[in-house]
């Protein structure tokens, strides 16, 4: 019997999607995207409205089948027919959370805990302890701020101890207080032990909270992998030298690299700062300045979505 190595992946991948693809009528709304979110991870799912983020979220959770590909969570698969693995797993998915507005806060949690009758009377409390609603547990929500309604989803999402947690646009909305309740939640929650996967079109929110990120434009995956790996990709050389020509000869000899001269400066792309150092100092030219220009993830962003449109 030939072993399928994708569902047999280590359970150190929390959640894994291999060649997702959703085809409505004839629209491609994803195209082969493929993911895999570690242990530990708050995973960014980045990419502008309706570029797929939502659709990919649902194929995830068996909330839409998929055209083609393959979803695994905790190194279970999961499809229609078998989604025994989701019980690890809480969501928040849609544009807004859901409750019953004439129902209090604390009696839309008790309502959610009758799903999970295993838990314990006091889990109730803790989760909205959790969450920092508390003092507000006999308001209703329709009172609250748009903050404190996703605070309120998040605490029944919890309810069954998930280890992972998955929350699209989590922050929509919202004035940047209630962005920065959210994001300290987050981060609370991830220092628990709870595994994160957050989709958003917010570029700012993903880079304060998350470690590692995905881009998706058009249902077509463009980037992955850690903050520091994807700043990498756009980042260029800044090398100061006495003497510009002979040091834009001899970098152009190191091959895949692009030199441009920028006023006092070289500009080197396509290779780290220490291999151009180590060029120079060959050629018996000393740097006197050597850092790194560009490399904001903003621009990333925008460039790697310019070239999706493109293709």
């Amino acid at each position: 019997m030939v072993q399928d190595n994708f569902y047999s992946a280590a359970t150190d991948f929390v959640l894994q999607a291999q060649n997702l693809k959703k085809v409505y009528n004839r629209v491609m709304a994803v195209r082969d995207i493929s993911l895999n979110v570690q242990r530990g991870d708050i995973f960014g799912f980045l990419g502008p409205n309706g570029s797929g983020k939502t659709t990919t979220i649902a194929m995830m959770l068996s909330l839409v089948k998929p055209t083609s590909g393959r979803v695994q969570v905790l190194g279970q698969p999961v499809t229609l027919a078998n989604n025994q693995a989701l019980r690890q797993v809480g969501a928040i998915v849609g544009a807004t959370p859901k409750y019953i507005p004439y129902l209090s806060a604390l009696q839309n949690v008790k309502l959610a805990a009758k799903l999970y009758p295993e838990l314990s009377r006091q889990r109730v409390g803790e989760v909205l302890e959790i969450v920092g609603l508390s003092g507000s547990v006999n308001r209703k929500p329709d009172k609250f701020s748009t903050g404190m309604k996703q605070r309120l989803a998040v605490a029944m999402a919890i309810l069954h101890r998930p280890q992972l947690l998955i929350l699209d646009e989590p922050t929509n909305g919202m004035d940047p207080a209630g962005m920065k309740d959210v994001r300290d939640l987050i981060k609370q929650l991830a220092a628990q032990g709870v595994t994160i996967f957050i989709s958003s079109h917010l570029l700012f929110e993903v880079e304060q909270v998350c470690n590692r990120i995905a881009v998706v434009d058009q249902g077509v995956l463009v980037a992955e992998g850690t903050i520091a790996e994807l700043r990498q990709k756009d980042r260029t050389v800044r090398v100061k030298v006495s003497d510009l020509v002979a040091a834009e000869r001899a970098l152009q000899e190191i091959e895949g690299v692009t030199v441009t001269v920028a006023g006092e400066y070289l500009d080197v792309a396509g290779v780290d700062s220490e291999a151009v150092t180590k060029h120079l100092v060959k050629h018996d030219m000393v740097p006197s300045e050597v850092f790194y220009a560009g490399g904001d993830l903003e621009d990333l962003f925008i460039q790697l979505t310019q070239e999706s449109q493109i293709r």
